[in-house]
């Protein structure tokens, strides 16, 4: 692998800030002031702090559910806000803290959202995409799950479903 490319920034945020409508307060609210990181190809990196600290609000701006106040959010150099919604789907994806359950959907349908941005509108699944799903329903050892209905899962079959996705 060359250096630069190992070294290339996935994510970069410069100068975000957010600022949470009033709903009822006397002001907004600033949640978010200049904040500013870069995370690299390969690396991990994990966001603590107290409750109320901003940590989901930044990971909304980040994923392109809340837009800031002020300041810019790359994937691989790239502003998410400056990319259709598939596109963006087609770089970032969310496992979250809480999900719904998905109403009626078996594992395997959830895991097949997965392939949803990178098809076209009214394109079906191949017999390689079912081949794909099959072998991460396997790897996520999911595969005794895969016609049963999502909302049974555990917390955590729920998570590798989401991580197959």
């Amino acid at each position: 692998m060359s250096s630069q490319i190992k070294n290339a920034t996935m994510l970069r945020v410069e100068h975000l800030s957010w600022t949470a409508p009033s709903r009822g307060l006397a002001s907004p609210v600033k949640i978010l002031d200049d904040v500013s990181f870069k995370i690299e190809t390969g690396k991990f990196v994990g966001l603590i702090g107290p409750n109320g600290a901003g940590k989901s609000s930044l990971m909304r701006c980040v994923y392109r559910v809340t837009k800031p106040t002020e300041g810019e959010v790359f994937v691989d150099e790239q502003n998410v806000w400056e990319l259709s919604a598939k596109q963006s789907a087609l770089k970032t994806a969310v496992i979250l803290q809480e999900q719904n359950d998905y109403m009626g959907l078996t594992v395997h349908d959830v895991i097949a959202q997965g392939l949803t941005p990178h098809k076209g509108l009214f394109e079906w699944n191949t017999r390689d995409d079912d081949a794909l799903i099959a072998q991460l329903l396997k790897e996520m050892e999911l595969s005794e799950l895969a016609e049963k209905p999502f909302s049974v899962l555990s917390g955590g079959e729920k998570q590798r479903a989401y991580l197959a996705r």
